[in-house]
């Protein structure tokens, strides 16, 4: 066989110059978590793909790494790692009254994904803060986003900040079904203005929603400049205080 056609597409070997370098950016990472109280956790590499049918979120079920057990199982090789955290979290947990603060940094895999090159296993690191629902968590996550990248040499830096309940607050003032929904938000996320115009046309709603959601895929620059944009869009409570959460 060709020597580039003895590992699958989409995956690698690490040398030892490279895996040094590797470990050397984890342990940054690692100890910059531990400062802030996060306590690292584990998940299986193996997960049930029922646990993540059905659940909102960027993760595409094609893009799952599928096989089936001794018990005819469908299995999928962890593509994420904040769903299964979710089920430790809700079968060991429970009854924790407390904020719980997670830090991961494995292995995940995926289908060809464009986000990463095309790799099917790539690094992960990430923190799950469960149980604080105030602003100031969402900023220490945001925070850590950004001393990672500078702890690690990374100087030139964007940081997108959305907030779902913005996007959902204008999708309740549709008359969708579900299935429309989730076809109307890859639509954005994707920014296909010219898929999205001609769904959006089809559908019986106010004019100023329609046009909310198609200026959705533009709503992005400097934070002053899109809040300013986004408050012509207040049309229920839901949207104001996500509007006053971002702020």
């Amino acid at each position: 066989m060709n020597s580039k056609q003895l590992i699958p597409n989409g995956v690698e070997d690490i040398h030892s110059n490279e895996y040094h370098r590797k470990e050397h950016i984890i342990t940054i990472i690692k100890n910059l978590y531990k400062s802030f109280g996060y306590r690292q956790i584990q998940t299986p590499t193996f997960e049930y793909y029922d646990l993540f049918y059905g659940i909102e979120g960027t993760i595409d079920l094609d893009e799952m790494i599928k096989m089936i057990d001794e018990n005819g199982k469908i299995l999928v090789l962890r593509p994420d790692v904040t769903t299964p955290i979710a089920r430790m979290v809700a079968t060991n947990y429970r009854s924790s009254s407390e904020n719980l603060k997670f830090s991961y940094i494995t292995n995940v895999f995926r289908m060809n994904d464009g986000n990463n090159g095309g790799k099917r296993e790539f690094t992960q690191a990430g923190v799950e803060y469960l149980g604080n629902n105030k602003v100031e968590a969402d900023g220490e996550v945001i925070t850590l986003a950004i001393r990672s990248l500078l702890n690690c040499g990374v100087k030139d830096i964007k940081i997108d900040i959305g907030q779902i309940c913005f996007f959902k607050g204008l999708l309740k003032e549709l008359n969708i079904c579900s299935q429309e929904e989730k076809i109307i938000r890859k639509l954005v996320e994707r920014k296909n203005y010219p898929e999205l115009e001609k769904l959006i046309k089809g559908i019986k709603a106010k004019q100023e929603v329609k046009e909310a959601l198609l200026k959705m895929p533009f709503l992005y620059g400097k934070p002053k400049d899109v809040l300013k944009v986004a408050k012509e869009f207040i049309f229920n409570d839901r949207i104001s205080e996500a509007i006053q959460n971002l702020s």
